[in-house]
């Protein structure tokens, strides 16, 4: 197992060029540095670095390895934000996250899921109906709004991604712009009339939606994309760049700013793209 201390004296060597700068910010000796390289070198079997009196290089090896290290050092201090005992959040004190109810069903069970060993009285999750950005309060906080082309600083900070809208059905020759519909229902203020004179279904549930497709021949369902994954349905290509939605995620007090909360975000990024 790669040791956390050595790679930790990796990323600070790339950084720093130099065994004795590495070695005066880690507060250790040069030696300690030295040693610690040669022995995280032996453990991969890899040169890392090309020495010289007065400067280290990576090699292609060291390169490839150093998206690893950081990786893997993000995960480190994530799990220690999470779980240390002066941490910010940690298994004694559950993290409360307010979602709408389309996100609790398609996004946190695949955002918490393998995140930092989390237990299910690691979280609590809290729902509000979609369509409406939860209110303030909370550890984490996640909501959906119309996509806009521009961002007040505030807005921006909060993106994760952007969720596009997909047309499915169980015929993949139906067109969703003749077929009747069953839709998401905070899509309805965005379809014109005659998309919402053919919607036969209506409702707050994108499962709702996309099973109801699956049992009427010729039916289209309009969801997030992200209610689709596992879905017997075939997509269809149709653009609804009006439906377009921007996934906000806000962080409380208690993890602003903390490794964990780089984390989820970042994970949910994944999830969205």
């Amino acid at each position: 197992m790669l040791d956390d201390s050595r790679l930790r004296f990796f990323s600070v060597l790339v950084e720093e060029g130099s065994f004795t700068r590495a070695a005066r910010r880690l507060g250790v000796s040069q030696p300690a540095v030295s040693q610690s390289i040669s022995d995280l070198e032996k453990q991969l079997g890899v040169k890392l670095f090309e020495r010289t009196r007065q400067h280290v290089a990576l090699t292609r090896e060291g390169e490839t390895f150093r998206s690893y290290a950081s990786e893997i050092l993000k995960w480190y201090d994530a799990a220690g934000a999470m779980f240390a005992l002066d941490g910010k959040a940690t298994i004694h004190r559950p993290v409360s996250v307010r979602c709408p109810a389309f996100i609790a069903e398609a996004v946190i069970p695949e955002l918490l899921s393998d995140s930092l060993g989390i237990t299910a009285d690691t979280f609590t999750v809290r729902t509000v109906p979609d369509g409406e950005a939860p209110p303030s309060g909370g550890d984490i906080t996640l909501f959906m709004a119309p996509r806009k082309e521009t961002l007040e600083i505030e807005e921006a900070s909060t993106l994760a991604g952007t969720v596009e809208a997909a047309a499915a059905s169980r015929d993949a020759s139906a067109e969703p712009s003749f077929a009747p519909l069953s839709i998401w229902r905070p899509y309805e203020k965005y379809l014109g009339a005659d998309y919402l004179s053919r919607v036969s279904l209506s409702s707050d549930s994108p499962s709702a939606a996309i099973r109801a497709a699956a049992r009427v021949p010729g039916m289209v369902c309009i969801v997030p994309h992200l209610s689709l994954r596992g879905s017997t349905l075939t997509i269809i290509p149709h653009p609804m760049p009006r439906l377009q939605q921007d996934m906000h995620i806000r962080f409380g007090e208690r993890l602003d700013r903390t490794d964990l909360a780089a984390v989820l975000k970042r994970k949910l990024l994944s999830i969205i793209t």
